[in-house]
């Protein structure tokens, strides 16, 4: 979806047609939404940007380093064998420094765009991106959360002294820590630190690499901590989290469905959920930041393992335009 508008040289634009001191430039269209929330202003940031096929890494690096949101997505046509294997679309997800192979607000907020506009109908779609095949489940009333499903790739548990030097670097006591803590994720891994209800209000965002921890597991370095409070009820697990992420322009996440759909592994792990069979959870985040945001996750689980996860949320549109396409 490129369009095309003025660009003043010297001045401002006219109202109408483009005379010899303004030059033609491509425009993308775009929308900005907000992930994981039922109002505006609320949830996690994203902007969808359509038309990006015949753009090149640097150029949607470009893009999302001018948004300046958690991450900007690109949903693409999906290449024949991601067709072949299921795909019914493709998207690639940026934060402002980086492309990331999988993210989960990006992946419904992006997923709930497309169907808005028409591009995707409701029922069990399939998203590609760089980690591999995304189900999404999009509900035919789009008011409603749509859901992702992921398969569990990792799974470490984190040495006692380790997990106290994680909580304490997010301000967290050692002493706080109310279970045995995890690096796991199903296509992004996260440190999953257990802690006492009253611990989270005190805990700070600091812009420190996770590498620093010095964390010995046998998985990819996990890209940030989740510090989560678990307090069961009769129809699943009610949990406050607060994910911690090593950026400067934004420590902490208000909302986080790659670590939603993680945290089913470590609950498994950590005996809050069931050994055998499925348990709900649901996740409250971003309340200390002003963006409360819900999450509503599941996890299957087989002999204290878990299978499958899955978290869903809802999205509502912010605001739409144009942006500029950057220089090759």
């Amino acid at each position: 979806m490129v369009v095309s508008g003025c660009q003043a040289v010297d001045g401002d634009p006219p109202a109408h047609g483009c005379p010899g001191n303004v030059r033609v430039v491509a425009m993308l269209r775009y929308d900005l939404v907000d992930v994981f929330t039922s109002r505006p202003f609320a949830g996690n940031q994203l902007a969808v940007v359509y038309g990006a096929e015949g753009l090149g890494s640097t150029q949607l690096q470009a893009l999302a380093q001018e948004f300046a949101l958690a991450e900007t997505t690109f949903p693409i046509k999906p290449s024949a064998a991601d067709r072949a294997a299921g795909a019914d679309y493709a998207v690639r997800i940026f934060t402002a420094s980086t492309e990331l192979p999988f993210a989960g607000h990006p992946t419904i907020g992006t997923a709930w765009s497309l169907t808005r506009h028409g591009y995707l109908d409701a029922g069990r779609r399939v998203q590609s991106c760089r980690a591999g095949l995304v189900p999404v489940e999009i509900p035919t009333d789009v008011s409603e959360p749509l859901e992702l499903s992921a398969a569990p790739v990792d799974l470490a548990p984190v040495p006692d002294e380790l997990a106290g030097r994680a909580a304490e670097s997010i301000g967290i006591a050692a002493d706080a820590l109310a279970g045995p803590a995890f690096v796991a994720g199903c296509g992004l891994d996260f440190l999953y630190l257990s802690v006492e209800p009253t611990a989270l209000a005190s805990a700070t965002p600091r812009v420190r690499p996770m590498a620093e921890l010095g964390l010995a597991v046998d998985t990819p370095q996990p890209i940030g901590i989740d510090a989560f409070a678990v307090s069961p009820t009769e129809s699943g697990l009610e949990i406050a989290s607060r994910v911690f992420v090593p950026s400067p322009t934004m420590p902490e996440d208000p909302a986080t469905g790659s670590a939603a759909v993680g945290l089913g592994v470590a609950l498994v792990a950590g005996r809050h959920a069931a050994a055998d069979g499925w348990t709900r959870y649901l996740i409250s985040q971003g309340v200390e930041m002003g963006r409360p945001s819900t999450l509503f996750g599941r996890v299957r689980a087989e002999g204290g393992l878990a299978v499958e996860c899955r978290v869903a949320g809802q999205v509502v549109a912010i605001g739409s335009g144009e942006v500029a396409v950057p220089p090759a």
